[in-house]
């Protein structure tokens, strides 16, 4: 039990990046927070391409740029072979369709939006990516919230009958 505490008080009060990293991986551990995880990685993809779209990096070193900043090996991979294929000359667009990582929104936005405007659609796009896990946490924060409250009501209940079944007993006796 001391551990336990010890654990979670270093957790919490350790501002050292290897307690973040294992902070992050208990949460994702919890039901309803992939989608939260997925639209947070989504939303940072899109406004840092637009940054570097806006610095007129080619597609190919936005891409290999950005795996190195993304902490989802899955992704970050996904990341490379787009790179790797752009580097190769293929589309953008076959590309990130081909990805199964990569939102289906991110390719049918970057299919229809004329180049010029690209930057700013994907900051508007990343917008929208905050916007989904925010509600995806709302959504989330009301489960987990519901889980706990029966959870603490049944221990609540169990503790109240332990207290109560010597006195049942006695009555019993005694009656």
């Amino acid at each position: 039990m001391l551990l336990f505490v010890g654990f979670v008080f270093w957790l919490f009060a350790s501002r050292t990046a290897l307690a973040s990293r294992i902070f992050v991986n208990i949460i994702r551990i919890f039901p309803l927070s992939k989608s939260i995880f997925s639209n947070l990685m989504m939303a940072r993809i899109c406004s840092m391409w637009s940054v570097f779209i806006k610095q007129k990096m080619t597609a190919h070193e936005a891409f290999e740029t950005m795996a190195g900043f993304i902490e989802d090996a899955r992704l970050s991979s996904a990341m490379k072979q787009i790179s790797r294929k752009l580097y190769e000359g293929k589309s953008l667009v076959d590309s990130l369709r081909e990805q199964g990582a990569i939102s289906d929104l991110v390719a049918v936005m970057v299919k229809h939006c004329p180049e010029d405007e690209l930057s700013g659609e994907l900051a508007n796009l990343a917008d929208i990516y905050k916007d989904r896990a925010a509600g995806a946490i709302k959504n989330a924060e009301l489960i987990w919230e519901a889980f706990l409250i029966m959870g603490m009501s049944i221990i609540a209940g169990s503790v109240v009958i332990g207290l109560f079944m010597p006195l049942i007993k006695i009555i019993e006796v005694l009656g």
